[in-house]
């Protein structure tokens, strides 16, 4: 790599490098997990060129990687050079959301008659494979809302406990 030239994915791969560690995984079984995921076109030299390689990545690889390491995607395609930080749409202010607002995981069909119009005239083949692109994205959002239901309930828990303790604190207090 020439003198000063960053390669543009290498935050992305640093992320992948730590999060993969965290897990546990060797450089092996983690590109082995991504092949997988990709159906079998993949270079082991694709993760190693993360790092040094001068052009952004393909979406696809880090759409894989992302997923695989529960990494977000605007974050992962912001850490892979692939979008600028203010592409990223923000929440609009004075919008809240409550946890009693989400029943349960995405539901994971649209309802767009436009949509299911050109589905139906796609080949076989191609709705399978748009299937399991469906399938895999459902069971990631499930994922992904099941440790956010976890992680509410731990903060509650956490409140809780913060509030009893306080609460302690001040009858001692006064005594």
């Amino acid at each position: 790599m020439s003198e000063g030239i960053e390669a543009p994915a290498r935050p992305f791969w640093q992320r992948m490098e730590r999060e993969r560690n965290q897990r546990g995984w060797s450089k092996l079984e983690l590109y082995e997990k991504v092949r997988e995921q990709l159906g079998g076109s993949f270079s082991r030299m694709t993760l190693d060129r993360l790092r040094t390689q001068k052009r952004p990545p393909a979406a696809t690889t880090i759409n894989a990687i992302a997923e695989l390491l529960d990494i977000p995607l605007p974050e992962a395609h912001v850490l892979a050079g692939l979008i600028e930080t203010n592409d990223i749409p923000t929440e609009p202010h004075g919008v809240s959301v409550e946890p009693s607002d989400f029943a349960g995981p995405v539901p994971d069909v649209v309802y767009d008659p436009e949509i299911a119009r050109l589905y139906e005239a796609l080949p076989p083949e191609r709705r399978e494979l748009l299937e399991r692109v469906r399938e895999k994205t459902r069971t990631r959002l499930e994922r992904q809302w099941l440790r956010a239901h976890q992680d509410l309930e731990e903060a509650r828990q956490d409140f809780a406990e913060l509030v009893r303790a306080e609460a302690e604190r001040s009858q001692t207090d006064e005594k």
